[in-house]
């Protein structure tokens, strides 16, 4: 079928490769996809990021505030932990631990830690 003519009588145009009969090209604007690509399923990491950034809104002390799940979910654990759950502490000293937040905090926990055992108070109170 190597160069053969189109169907149309009369016609000079030569069908082969990469040169289609007329009648079966796209016609302007048509598609050779009409459905478009397939929706990939998304996997798990994107959809925790998504669900994770997006907002909820809380009342706190009588005014609202929006905060991201992930904020409010941070901030429950900081409540845990200052209520003395020891699960909660354990998770977030592992997470400042992970992030480096130690030495970022490192002056502000040394004025924590002297102030909390101080020397000089503790003889104060001894005598």
């Amino acid at each position: 079928m190597k160069g053969a003519r189109s169907r149309q009588p009369g016609s000079s145009y030569r069908v082969g490769y990469k040169r289609p009969p007329v009648e079966t090209r796209f016609k302007p604007g048509q598609s050779g996809n009409p459905k478009g690509r397939r929706v990939q399923s998304k996997n798990p990491v994107s959809l925790l990021k998504r669900e994770l950034q997006s907002t909820i809104t809380i009342d706190e002390g009588g005014k609202t505030k929006h905060l991201t799940k992930l904020e409010l979910i941070l901030k429950v654990l900081i409540a845990g932990a200052l209520k003395g759950n020891a699960r909660c502490i354990d998770q977030l000293f592992k997470l400042m631990h992970n992030h480096d937040l130690f030495r970022v905090l490192e002056s502000d926990l040394q004025k924590i830690v002297v102030e909390f055992v101080s020397p000089s108070k503790a003889r104060d109170d001894d005598d």
